[in-house]
């Protein structure tokens, strides 16, 4: 029977030890924070192929920022003879070593513009002597095995001799092993140095705000409440609290006192500017939080199948819902809430791109105007959907319920408009595809409210 216990503890050790071996990347950041240049530096252990090739992914250009790779200021290998090739044009690099080998990669990672940073380096990494702010696409070199996964990855991140505060949206620790979709690496933010950060939690969810500077409009707390609620009311409306984490950041800009705020959804969190200026008011920052929180579920978890064709969706509808949750907490009036749609309706109807068709719009055309459209249009439609459900039933059912079902229904596909009109048949009649397709497809301006009269 000991023989027996010892085999089995052997066995035991050998699982646990080949656990820790299952690392698809390990990463180890070392920022150099200083009034002379300020770098940060990463060593990124991954095992070359049968050939003896190890292939890495950096985008050159990612959310609207061309030339990223002016911020890669170096790159070697540290324990074997290797050949690199860096290819911005394909946002490559390719290294052939060794076969099977396990290759240990520094790259150093500095800022590529001069002077304090503005809103228009907001999305480059900011390095400087007493902060950095980065995004996963910019902080990580990917191996191409793991660009090419659909599936969750097992990602070992290390911090080394870092004197003050660090964060990214996977936790607070200085080590920690995590499992990762290619994505939410990639959609992460990480920032450290004078960050202050302040934690709540709730449900089991561990809420962390991260800001710096002295703001001039409200005071830490004060944002901190105005999160928490706000992260409360959409995880009830999702009735979703699988998240154990989740982290907004806030970067002040001196923007000669004007009022600027911005900023993009990511994986178990939110980063976000704001000119720091008594111009800029805790209400603004709450319609902005509202709005892009809920990309948390429509366009994070309910994720589109390509960059334009469901914009109306994972813009529209988002508005929508935000707007329906700032009227439940009674920070708008019904009132105001019918002001608006009826705004958007005229802005759509007086629009000279109003009637393009859905194929024909983007968020990146440097055109805010057809921009606004898919919001618009989308905004509408959700706001006709869910009117005309509760008519229907008397109140018992929304466009809530067909939300939830949408939920759960993508959980391991991606949104498209042919699922959407599917769905449809649900809740509706047949004539609601007809009306999605002149509507939202062709954008025909046929939406009506007759049947609430």
């Amino acid at each position: 029977m000991r023989i027996i216990n010892y085999i089995w503890s052997f066995l035991f050790l050998i699982c646990i030890n080949n656990a820790v071996l299952a690392i698809d990347a390990s990463y180890t950041i070392t920022p150099n924070l200083s009034a002379s240049q300020s770098t940060i530096r990463v060593q990124l252990e991954v095992k070359t192929n049968e050939d003896g090739v190890a292939s890495l992914v950096y985008f050159d250009e990612a959310w609207g920022e061309q030339n990223l790779f002016n911020c890669l200021q170096s790159l070697e290998v540290l324990n074997s003879k290797a050949d690199i090739k860096i290819d911005p044009e394909t946002n490559s690099i390719i290294i052939k070593s060794l076969p099977r080998h396990l290759l240990l990669i520094e790259y150093v990672l500095k800022q590529d513009f001069d002077g304090e940073a503005n809103i228009s380096d907001y999305y480059r990494p900011i390095i400087n002597k007493e902060y950095f702010h980065l995004f996963g696409h910019r902080l990580f070199l990917i191996p191409d095995k793991i660009f090419k996964s659909k599936n969750k990855n097992t990602i070992e991140i290390n911090w080394e001799e870092v004197p003050y505060l660090v964060q990214h949206n996977f936790g607070t620790e200085s080590e920690g092993v995590y499992y990762l979709t290619r994505d939410e690496l990639l959609e992460s933010v990480v920032v450290g140095g004078d960050f202050r950060r302040h934690s709540v939690n709730f449900n089991g969810i561990n809420l962390h705000l991260l800001t710096r500077g002295s703001w001039k409009s409200f005071d830490d707390e004060e944002l901190l409440q105005k999160l928490e609620r706000i992260v409360h009311v959409q995880r009830d409306f999702w009735n979703d609290y699988s998240d154990d984490i989740y982290t907004v950041t806030l970067l002040p800009f001196d923007q000669n006192g004007g009022n600027y705020l911005g900023g993009t959804g990511l994986a178990n969190g939110f980063a976000s500017y704001c000119t720091n200026s008594k111009k800029s008011k805790l209400e603004n920052l709450s319609s902005l939080y509202y709005h892009e929180l809920m990309h948390h579920w429509i366009g994070g978890k309910i994720r589109n199948s390509s960059p334009g064709e469901e914009l109306w969706f994972s813009e529209g509808f988002t508005e929508y819902f935000s707007m329906k949750l700032i009227l439940q907490q009674n920070e708008m009036t019904q009132k105001e809430f019918d002001q608006e749609i009826q705004r958007t309706y005229e802005k759509l109807e007086e629009s000279p791109y109003g009637k393009l068709r859905n194929n024909e719009l983007s968020l990146t055309t440097n055109n805010s105007q057809i921009e606004e459209i898919p919001y618009q249009r989308g905004l509408l439609y959700a706001h006709y959907l869910d009117e005309k459900l509760q008519a229907q039933s008397d109140g018992k059912t929304s466009l809530k319920d067909v939300m939830l079902q949408i939920l759960s229904d993508t959980e391991n596909k991606l949104f498209t408009n042919q699922y959407f009109e599917k769905i449809l048949l649900d809740f509706f009649d047949q004539e609601e595809q007809s009306i999605f397709n002149n509507y939202i497809l062709k954008g025909e301006l046929v939406l009506n409210y007759d049947f609430a009269n």
